[in-house]
C-alpha cells in the first residue's frame, strides 16, 4: 500500500506544469493549424484576385486595340504591348505574358523574354501552373498569363507578415493566460500548501487567508477552522499530558529512606507519560520490597499499565507482607 502511494506521488507534477500544458499545447495546436489554413486561404485569394486583373487586363488591352486607327500597325501593336506589359506586370511580377492574335497575326510580349518558351506552353490554358486571363472580339484574341507560383511568390510576404501578426497576436494572449493561471491558481495554491505544512509541523496559529477565487476562500476557511481545532486538541492533550505526568510522579517515592541504603533516583520519561515505574515499600514482617518496572510500549497505555501494575504490587504486598516475584 505505501509502495503504490509513493509510485502514485512519484509520478505526480507541479501544477503549475500541468496547468501550463494543458492551455498551451492545445493552443499551440489550434494556432498551428490556423496558420496553416490561412496560408492556404491567403494563397487562393491572391490566385483568384490575380485571375480577375488578368481578366480585366486582357479586356482593356483588347478595347484599346480595337480603337486603334490603323490595326495592321505591327510595329505600333507592339509598342503599345510592350508598354502595357511592363506598366501592368511591375517588379514583384516577372512572370507577365501577353499574346495577342488579330488578323492572322500574332504578336507576344513578356517581362523575363528567358521563359519565353515556358509561358508560351501554358498560355493556351488556365492550368494548375498558370492563370490566364482572355478577351475575344471577332477575330481579336487576347490573352494575359502569369505563372502560379510568381503570384503566390509576390503574396507570401505580406502573408507571412500577417501570419506573424497572429502568431504576435496568440503569444500575447498565452503569456497573458500563463499570468493569470500562476496568480489566480499556482500561487494561491502555494500558499496554502505553506499553511497546511505549518499545521503538519505543529504550527496551529494559522488564519485564513483571502483569495478572488470563491472556493479557494472556501479552502482557506476550512484550513483555518482545521487549524484552530487542531490547536484546541492541541492544548487540551497537553493540559491532560501534564496532568497525567504529575500523577505519575505522585505516584512514586518522593524520598525514600532505607536502614543501612542510601538511594538516588532520576526518572526522565521519552514522553510525558511513560510505563516506567519503581518503588520502596515497607511491608508488616520489618522487611522492605524494593521494585523496578519497565513496561512494554510508550504514552498513556504502558502508564496505565503501570499503575495498575503498582497497585496489584502495593495490595498484595499489603495484604500478604512478603516478597512477591512478578
Amino acid at each position: 500500500m505505501n509502495n503504490s502511494a509513493t509510485e502514485k506521488h512519484c509520478r505526480s507534477y507541479p501544477t503549475v506544469t500541468l496547468l501550463l500544458l494543458a492551455v498551451n499545447v492545445p493552443l499551440a495546436v489550434l494556432v498551428g493549424v490556423l496558420l496553416v489554413w490561412d496560408y492556404y486561404r491567403e494563397m487562393r485569394r491572391a490566385t483568384d484576385v490575380r485571375r480577375i486583373t488578368l481578366s480585366d487586363e486582357a479586356s482593356v488591352i483588347g478595347n484599346a486595340l480595337l480603337r486603334l486607327s490603323v490595326p495592321d500597325d505591327v510595329a505600333a501593336i507592339e509598342a503599345f504591348l510592350i508598354a502595357s506589359c511592363a506598366e501592368t506586370a511591375g517588379p514583384r511580377t516577372p512572370g507577365h505574358w501577353i499574346d495577342v492574335q488579330w488578323n492572322g497575326k500574332r504578336l507576344h510580349t513578356h517581362t523575363d523574354q528567358g521563359i519565353t518558351s515556358q509561358l508560351h506552353q501554358v498560355s493556351g490554358d488556365s492550368r494548375g501552373d498558370a492563370i490566364v486571363g482572355r478577351f475575344t472580339a471577332g477575330s481579336l484574341q487576347v490573352k494575359v498569363t502569369e505563372r502560379v507560383a510568381e503570384i503566390r511568390r509576390s503574396a507570401r510576404g505580406e502573408t507571412l507578415m500577417h501570419l506573424s501578426g497572429i502568431v504576435g497576436l496568440a503569444s500575447l494572449a498565452a503569456i497573458i493566460v500563463d499570468f493569470a493561471l500562476v496568480m489566480m491558481v499556482v500561487q494561491p495554491t502555494r500558499r496554502l500548501m505553506e499553511s497546511v505544512r505549518r499545521i503538519q509541523s505543529g504550527q496551529f496559529d494559522v488564519e485564513a487567508q483571502s483569495f478572488l477565487s470563491s472556493e479557494l476562500n472556501d479552502l482557506s476557511m476550512g484550513i483555518g477552522q482545521m487549524a484552530a481545532s487542531l490547536g484546541d486538541m492541541e492544548a487540551a492533550r497537553s493540559l491532560a499530558m501534564r496532568r497525567a505526568r504529575d500523577i505519575q510522579n505522585h505516584l512514586l517515592p518522593q524520598s525514600i529512606c532505607v536502614p543501612g541504603l542510601a538511594f538516588a533516583t532520576h526518572f526522565q520519561p521519552a514522553e510525558d507519560v511513560a510505563g516506567d515505574i519503581y518503588g520502596v515499600m515497607k511491608l508488616r514482617d520489618k522487611s522492605w520490597l524494593i521494585f523496578i518496572a519497565d513496561l512494554v510500549g510508550h504514552g498513556v497505555p504502558a502508564a496505565i499499565s503501570a499503575v495498575v501494575l503498582k497497585m496489584v504490587i502495593e495490595s498484595a504486598a499489603s495484604n500478604t507482607g512478603l516478597l512477591l516475584n512478578f
